[in-house]
């Protein structure tokens, strides 16, 4: 199927009738969608139904590639939303449809926040502060889940836990905290034995050695100062006797 030349019959069609809001349920749709360049002038404006417009974005959705299907992706799921202005009726399968296709095209370099950070520290510092101790809602309160027990993850969801940390890195003042939180904690019996039959028969990649190679060599030469005692000294011996577990720290 011709998606290209499938929407450009339905804009042709519709821009000929003379259709007023006033006279019945019409959205405005961008012939060439705002995230592609296109503006608001009235040449690039039609009046569609709601179905009209659905169809519109799905047919621009399977006619584009790269990013810009992605971008498609998102407004196709928009196309799902209800507001004061537009009133849709959507199918339960309309719906799955945008959501798993906006999932699986707006990720890594596709999604709209790639490699930028949508707050200033100013927010960042306010949402610390508004979130932290008794100010946060859940201060002294056990989870929801706390206690349940949760089955395997599917492969699936592996899958998707993966795809989305690709990419990330901790900073040091992350590993720090992880590594306070953590400390003086002693694993059961019975975490260890899960943890060996979890490792066992797993073999690493040559991509998967190459990178700890390297990272051992960086951990080698880099020097590291505590904060309160001001001692300097490689990464392994200064996390094991100095910054959260300084004796100099109090």
């Amino acid at each position: 199927m011709d998606y290209k030349l499938t929407y450009q019959k339905l804009i042709e069609t519709r821009k000929v009738l003379t259709r007023k809001k006033s006279l019945g349920v019409y959205e405005n749709h961008h012939i060439l969608p705002k995230s592609l360049g296109g503006c608001n002038d009235k040449d690039n404006l039609v009046l569609l139904t709601p179905k009209e417009h659905f169809i519109a974005h799905l047919l621009l959705f399977k006619m584009h590639e790269g990013s810009n299907k992605a971008k498609m992706a998102y407004a196709l799921f928009k196309m799902c939303s209800k507001n004061k202005n537009q009133k849709r009726s959507v199918t339960s399968r309309q719906y799955e449809y945008a959501k798993k296709q906006m999932s699986l095209m707006c990720r890594g370099e596709n999604n709209p926040i790639f490699g930028t950070n949508p707050f200033t520290s100013e927010q960042i510092e306010e949402i610390r502060k508004r979130q932290s101790g008794a100010t946060n809602s859940m201060h002294g309160k056990k989870p929801w889940n706390y206690g349940l027990k949760t089955g395997n993850l599917s492969e699936e969801h592996k899958e998707k836990i993966s795809i989305s940390n690709t990419g990330k890195r901790k900073t040091d003042e992350t590993k720090r905290k992880i590594s306070a939180a953590h400390a003086g904690k002693k694993k059961t019996d019975a975490h260890r034995k899960k943890l060996s039959l979890a490792n066992t028969g797993k073999k690493l990649s040559d991509e998967a050695r190459r990178k700890i190679s390297e990272k051992n060599k960086e951990r080698k030469t880099e020097t590291f100062v505590c904060p309160h005692c001001l001692i300097s000294g490689k990464s392994s011996a200064m996390y094991r006797w100095h910054f959260d577990k300084c004796k100099s720290k109090n």
